[in-house]
Formats: C-alpha cells, sequence, structure tokens
C-alpha cells in the first residue's frame, strides 16, 4: 500500500540489562524506552543528567548523542529505529515529537501498556518484512501512544505490584534456582493468575523471562570477561552448559561462542 511506503524499521529490541553506551550521532529516527533503572543522558555536550524509568526518549539524525547505564545494574531497554522519507514528515507534522533534542524525554504514565505496545512491535517485526504496512501502522501506533502520556507516573496497588516486585527480583538475580509456584504463594496469588499477570507485565513466561534475563547477563560475561563457557554458564544459573548453549543459540541465533568472536571482531 502506497500509504505505508516510505519508512523501513532500521533495528527493535529489548535489552533486559542495557550496560552499553551511545556516544555519537545516530543516523536512524529512534524511540527508546526506558522502562526501568536509570541512565546518563547528554546532547551535543550539555551536561550530562541522569534519568529514571519508566521514561520515552527520541532521538533524530544530526545531534550527538551521548548516553549508557548509570549504575552497575544498567537498565531495561527497548527501542526501536527507523529511515525512510516517511520519518522526516512525521518529525515534521509532529507525530515525531519536535523539540529541543537534549529535553526529548518524557515520563511514562501508563509504563504497562507501554511496554505492551513495544512487545507487540516486536512480536509483529519477527514475522514481517521492516517495510511490511502492518510494521509501520504498529510503529505510527507507538508514536502516537507516547503522545498519551501525561508525565506523571500511575500508582497500583495489590496484585500487580507484588508481580512486579518479583520481576525485579529475578531481573537482578537471574541465576538464582526460582520457583514460581512459591513465588505465588509468597505474594498470595493463585499460580494461574500469578502467571497471567507475569505475562501481561513481560510479555512473556516467568520461565522464559529468567531464560532471556541470563543469556543477557551472559552477553555482558562473554564480551567483557574472559571467562570460559562452562564457568559463564554456571555464573549465570545453568548446571548444563550443553542446554545454555541452546538456549543461548534460541535467543541469539548463535552460540555464546561465535557471539563472543563476532563482539571482538568488532572492537
Amino acid at each position: 500500500m502506497i500509504y505505508f511506503a516510505g519508512c523501513s524499521v532500521f533495528r527493535c529490541n529489548h535489552i533486559l540489562e542495557h550496560h552499553g553506551v551511545i556516544d555519537r550521532p545516530i543516523k536512524a529516527w529512534t524511540l527508546n524506552f526506558a522502562a526501568s533503572g536509570c541512565f546518563s543522558w547528554s546532547v551535543d555536550g550539555s551536561t550530562p543528567r541522569t534519568v529514571e524509568g519508566p521514561v520515552a526518549f527520541w532521538t533524530w539524525p544530526g545531534p550527538h548523542y551521548c548516553y549508557g547505564p548509570s549504575d552497575v545494574r544498567g537498565w531495561d531497554h527497548y527501542y526501536i529505529s527507523w529511515l525512510g522519507h516517511r520519518a522526516r514528515d512525521w518529525q515534521a507534522k509532529g507525530l515525531h515529537p519536535r523539540c529541543d533534542p537534549a529535553q526529548a524525554i518524557k515520563p511514562i504514565s501508563d509504563p504497562l501498556n507501554f511496554r505492551l505496545a513495544f512487545e507487540d512491535m516486536l512480536d509483529v517485526l519477527a514475522g514481517r518484512g521492516r517495510e511490511d504496512p502492518f510494521v509501520v501502522h504498529k510503529l505510527e501506533g507507538l508514536l502516537l501512544l507516547l503522545h498519551s502520556q501525561n508525565g506523571a507516573a500511575s500508582s497500583s496497588h495489590g496484585r500487580r505490584e507484588r508481580v512486579e516486585a518479583v520481576v525485579d527480583a529475578v531481573r537482578a538475580q537471574p541465576e538464582r534456582d526460582w520457583d514460581f509456584q512459591a513465588e505465588a504463594r509468597h505474594t498470595g496469588i493463585g499460580v494461574i493468575h500469578f502467571r497471567r499477570l507475569w505475562k501481561t507485565l513481560t510479555g512473556t513466561s516467568p520461565v522464559s523471562f529468567v531464560n532471556k534475563a541470563r543469556v543477557e547477563r551472559a552477553v555482558n560475561l562473554l564480551c567483557r570477561e574472559d571467562m570460559g563457557i562452562n564457568e559463564i554458564s554456571e555464573r549465570v544459573g545453568y548446571g548444563d552448559p550443553g542446554y545454555f548453549s541452546r538456549t543461548f543459540r534460541k535467543i541469539h541465533n548463535m552460540s555464546p561462542g561465535s557471539y563472543r568472536a563476532a563482539y571482538r571482531e568488532l572492537e
């Protein structure tokens, strides 16, 4: 359809514990969502400021951006970037918000729905081409959802907050031997409802969430340390190195050793 032409998604991902630092101009238009954690933010040499999630921030070609984690825990980072003349039209007409680039940050008042919208974007992109009309439509929806945030964090209580606390605990210590039936009992929530709330909050099951968190921690060790693969497997909570390698390959489409080699080639 011609209506959706002129936009090509460049990258789209979710990194549970993002430790990377961006310090350069960015060639694409981008929407980022820091679901939790803190990061430092500076544009064109401005004084760095510390920003705490949940917030969205957006970038575009031209300015020199510098942002990265404020502490060793990293931050829960979703992002999507795109190219094409449609991107310029969106910015000119305000869908991609226009402002001083140093001020292109907005608190997210409804972080659950914003997270789910990003998860939906990832799911759609996984099964379609980067210029597919459905992909462009989802991206427009994300940008529109950004405009609906009123800048005041919403407050909620009860079951959801109890499950959120467990999600944060798993994110902080994915290597633990997690028993989610026990966690459900500790929160006072039935197992089925616990799992349903978990899926709503994270977009995936508890077991898949643990595996993804463990693998992302393994990525940091592969890139930053000289540990052997078996040692990394044990460090992130896998007693069986073979299972660790299969899980890693399922998420990153390559073995841990190949990932390390590819990273070092880029350094």
